[in-house]
């Protein structure tokens, strides 16, 4: 009934949820649609009925029978005073003239009804065309055979709407044989009983065909008929009466397949993306971990080889003064010699014999940083002749200490047996 009176849906271009809330919590009724002008209050009726249906109180609500009866009386109009004809009565020729501008009571009334009635549906889209042919109207004709054709014009048309131009009226009066005449008085035509009830019918009539009429129509839109010779089967049909949807074609849902597998390559492109520029972020960071372990690496491995190299180079200085020192006392009457008083070939001062491995006195001994003009061979043999044992004796063996004597000779023999090793496995000049 909503969608036949405003030509649209309630709560049209609402959501779901829109919808929920001005029906739940507003409470709020559909926009009212606009009222016919002249249409006897069948508007307001009609709303009335709608608000009445759609009541939040389940006890106001009428029922169908209700509804049904409330529907005839719109519909005939029962309430109405305009579709109820007014009864002409018969009056002399006299008593109908009337002076020329001055039209009479009988007139003034016939021309407002016939005004009022005129919206609904002209008198000329009533009666046959023969009825207005000069000089008179004959208003005798059956009412049988005038409603067939009556009904016949009018279900030719669409709903009746007001002429846009009501032309000239003509009042019927009585002659002097009985007969009706029409003469034009003061531009009104007052309509007769006869043709008053045809409208009225006919309206109700065309008004119930039109309602019918829209029904079906709107079940048909309802109605979803696929044609499409190669159906999509795993699309789901859904009802659309509720709000106007419609189905979508074959060539709409490729699209929006095709939308869709767009968005997921765009989306996986750009994860992979995110990927790769995640991944090569980390490779950066453990590239640059690396290069700065390696640089602090190499800097602490020069600033060791550095301080080995100072170390080094002072040891051998030392050890070339003490046996500078050694040898130019040989032949002065001195102190006995002790363990800690012998220059050992060695980078640290020794305190015991652990100290005397065979790898410091080669670490020592052919260390780069120190005499870099002689090879390998010359450093081996030059200290072969101060560590053997026979020059050694020679040399200091009456100015050792007695209690340190044998431990200072089995020292001079370990360093010996150590000098003889490293040349025998040189093989160069």
């Amino acid at each position: 009934m909503y969608e036949t009176m405003a030509g649209k849906i309630p709560y049209e271009g609402r959501n779901d949820t829109m919808v929920f809330i001005l029906v739940t919590v507003k409470k709020e009724f559909p926009e009212r649609f606009q009222a016919i002008p002249n249409d006897g209050g069948r508007t307001d009726r009609l709303w009335k009925l709608l608000t009445m249906c759609w009541s939040f109180d389940p006890a106001a609500r009428p029922s169908a029978a209700e509804v049904a009866e409330s529907m005839r009386a719109i519909v005939s109009n029962a309430e109405t005073p305009i579709l109820r004809p007014t009864p002409i009565n018969e009056q002399d020729d006299s008593e109908l003239t009337v002076q020329e501008g001055q039209p009479n009571e009988q007139s003034r009334k016939l021309g407002k009804e016939e005004t009022t009635l005129s919206w609904i549906l002209d008198r000329r889209e009533i009666l046959p065309a023969s009825a207005f042919n000069p000089p008179a109207i004959n208003t005798t004709l059956r009412e049988d055979t005038f409603d067939r054709e009556t009904r016949d014009q009018v279900n030719a048309k669409t709903l009746p709407h007001p002429p846009k131009d009501y032309g000239p009226r003509l009042s019927a009066a009585p002659n002097e044989n009985g007969a009706r005449r029409e003469s034009p008085v003061s531009g009104e035509e007052p309509s007769s009983t006869h043709a008053i009830d045809a409208a009225r019918r006919a309206w109700a009539n065309n008004l119930k065909a039109e309602w019918a009429r829209r029904g079906a129509q709107e079940e048909n839109h309802h109605l979803y008929i696929h044609t499409d010779p190669h159906p999509l089967s795993h699309i789901q049909e859904t009802p659309t009466s509720s709000y106007g949807y419609t189905p979508a074609s074959a060539e709409q849902y490729r699209w929006y397949q095709e939308q869709q597998e767009e968005l997921k390559y765009r989306k996986r492109q750009a994860a992979r993306a995110f990927r790769e520029a995640r991944e090569a972020a980390a490779a950066r960071k453990a590239f640059e971990e690396e290069r700065q372990r390696l640089e602090m690496e190499r800097l602490r491995e020069e600033d060791r080889r550095k301080n080995e190299e100072q170390f080094v180079i002072t040891a051998w200085q030392r050890y070339e003064h003490g046996w500078q020192d050694l040898m130019n006392g040989a032949s002065e009457e001195d102190r006995p010699l002790t363990f800690y008083d012998i220059p050992w070939p060695v980078s640290m001062p020794v305190r015991s014999f652990g100290e005397l491995q065979s790898t410091a006195i080669e670490r020592f001994l052919l260390s780069p940083y120190h005499s870099t003009t002689q090879t390998r061979k010359m450093r081996l043999s030059a200290a072969l002749k101060q560590w053997h044992l026979d020059a050694f004796t020679r040399l200091f063996g009456d100015r050792l200490e007695e209690s340190h004597r044998t431990a200072i000779l089995t020292a001079a023999h370990m360093v010996m047996h150590t000098i003889v090793e490293l040349r025998s496995e040189e093989t160069g000049p």
